[in-house]
């Protein structure tokens, strides 16, 4: 907790740190951890719909914020939280290992395993 609420410096910019018992912090915390993101990262947008008390220049600046001090990373157009990576393509994926895999149609020795011992030549 002390760690994210000191000042930190980025390319000789000053961003504050971050208050939980500020009011405007402690929404901005809750909506991160409702659980809402996890999946699919949020936008600025996102963010807006839950603190309508702001605007798109201060929610842009806010995550910014959130990245700087590590709580949030860019992914594309998406902020994540840090526990969410993207795989990568030497990593197995789950929807890879519950695919079915069916022979190629021209390998005769991938439809031998698949046709029944009766129709089998060799």
């Amino acid at each position: 907790l002390n760690k994210i609420s000191q000042p930190v410096e980025e390319n000789d910019r000053n961003y504050r740190g971050f208050n939980f018992f500020d009011p405007q912090d402690e929404k901005l915390f809750e909506s991160l951890v409702s659980g809402e993101f996890n999946i699919s990262g949020f936008q600025n947008k996102d963010l807006r719909r839950r603190l309508s008390d702001r605007n798109s220049g201060q929610i842009s600046r806010t995550m910014k914020r959130l990245r700087v001090h590590g709580l949030i990373k860019k992914v594309g157009h998406l902020q994540v939280l840090p526990h969410r990576t993207r795989q990568t393509d030497h990593r197995p994926r789950p929807e890879a290992q519950t695919t079915l895999h069916h022979p190629h149609p021209l390998s005769t020795t991938g439809w031998l395993k698949v046709l029944p011992s009766s129709l089998r030549i060799c």
